[in-house]
């Protein structure tokens, strides 16, 4: 399975987790446990991102792995002569 497939899995169980955790939590703790889901999402979402960058071979060196394609294809506009945005 390629890495970006398996982290979208693990995003999907997240929320799986989430939501089977949450019927049996007191109600006291759920926006602990939403901050908790929050900052997981975020963590797999920059992996994903990452990982789908550099599977597509998309990600330069020194680049965000969140702006990879946008930069990619203001690069790849330039070289066939098209006005930047």
């Amino acid at each position: 399975m390629k890495r970006p497939t398996f982290l979208l899995l693990v995003l999907a169980g997240t929320f799986l987790v989430d939501g089977f955790a949450r019927a049996f939590m007191l109600p006291q703790a759920e926006a602990s446990a939403a901050l908790v889901h929050g900052i997981a999402i975020a963590i797999i979402c920059y992996a994903w991102a990452r990982a789908d960058a550099v599977a597509r071979g998309t990600l330069a060196p020194g680049r965000s792995a969140l702006y990879a394609d946008d930069i990619h294809a203001l690069d790849s506009r330039a070289r066939v002569g098209h006005a930047p945005y």
